[in-house]
């Protein structure tokens, strides 16, 4: 089996109406969620092998404090296709950046995320910030051969508010 972990980023800042969005930083809640949900995953033993994230500072942060979290080693690439990505950058970006992994993570924007989770389970999960969804994959599917018709089964959703409540 594979793991697909998607990541909405964490959330951010506001606070200065002249940054562009793409810079936009987190906020206190953003820089408190993001290792909260690295912690998670560690605790779950659902550790991704590679990260990719886009390339706006929010998302690229939020996954610099996952791995923090995560306290374990793991490959992170930035890719600018996943800025606004739609359903078929996902997956081109998963085709050209993954190779092997049994775990790989995306770290990107809704709706984008929202949408690739639908895809990719016929299920419509909400995504707050920081929320990832977890999708199991078939062994067989190649990163390379993924398509916006691939399939998966959702394992779960995490999300910080539902995480900080138990």
């Amino acid at each position: 089996m594979k793991r697909l972990l998607i990541m909405r980023h964490a959330k951010s800042s506001r606070d200065d109406a002249n940054l562009p969005d793409e810079k936009r930083p987190l906020n206190s809640r953003g820089q408190r969620d993001a290792p909260l949900m690295g912690e998670l995953a560690a605790s779950k033993n659902i550790v991704p092998e590679l990260i990719l994230s886009s390339t706006a500072v929010r998302a690229a942060t939020t996954a610099e404090l996952f791995v923090k979290g995560l306290g374990k080693r793991t490959r992170l690439g930035l890719d600018r296709n996943l800025y606004r990505a739609d359903v078929e950058e996902f997956c081109d970006s998963l085709r050209e950046g993954a190779d092997s992994e049994k775990s790989v993570m995306i770290v990107s924007h809704n709706p984008g995320v929202e949408r690739w989770v639908y895809a990719l389970t016929g299920q419509f999960e909400t995504m707050p910030t920081a929320a990832i969804a977890v999708v199991r994959l078939s062994d067989k599917v190649e990163w390379q051969e993924l398509t916006a018709l691939t399939k998966g089964e959702l394992e779960t959703v995490w999300r910080p508010r539902e995480v900080l409540s138990e």
